[in-house]
């Protein structure tokens, strides 16, 4: 499952729905990503619920990839921002995992980062700084209020991730 933060779902969902249809070439065809229809506000400030966004569902993507795969590995991609927040650049990340598409070195296929590149470079594009990410609040060890800042740029590594549980 994947998170996305913005200032407006309706034109989000679509764009989102385009950057992974993009790239289900290499997710296994086994695998469906379906969307919500709805989904909580929060203040940026605390994370605090303050309301609920509602859009007709969009269509599911499923993945068309018929090669092996390994379930717990994928691909990663890094979304940039401008915001700093406590010396830190904010970026934000998605996994797509199960991926299928991997050289004999264990990389991801060239190929599929460069399709995955311009598909992130594209959302970035498309949804023209509503897509956000959230640095979230902190109260221990110093009181630090949330925000958020637009993504204004992306990068997709070659190199694989692997998923884990916490207690790994």
């Amino acid at each position: 499952m994947s998170t996305f933060y913005g200032s407006s779902a309706a034109d989000l969902l679509d764009d989102i729905r385009v950057f992974f249809n993009a790239i289900k070439g290499f997710i296994p065809s086994t695998t469906t990503l379906s969307f919500p229809n709805a989904g909580d506000l929060i203040n940026d400030a605390d994370g605090a619920i303050t309301g609920l966004w509602g859009e007709p569902i969009a269509a599911n993507v499923v993945g068309t990839s018929a090669t092996v795969y390994s379930a717990p590995s994928g691909m990663n991609v890094s979304w940039i921002t401008g915001g700093i927040v406590a010396g830190r650049r904010v970026r934000g990340r998605t996994f797509v995992v199960p991926y299928s598409g991997y050289e004999m070195d264990g990389s991801l296929t060239n190929a599929n980062v460069t399709t995955a590149a311009a598909a992130a470079a594209a959302l970035v594009v498309a949804t023209a700084g509503s897509l956000l990410i959230w640095s979230r609040p902190q109260t221990v060890p110093v009181v630090r209020a949330g925000s958020s800042y637009a993504i204004v740029a992306s990068t997709v590594s070659d190199t694989p991730t692997v998923l884990r549980s916490r207690r790994d």
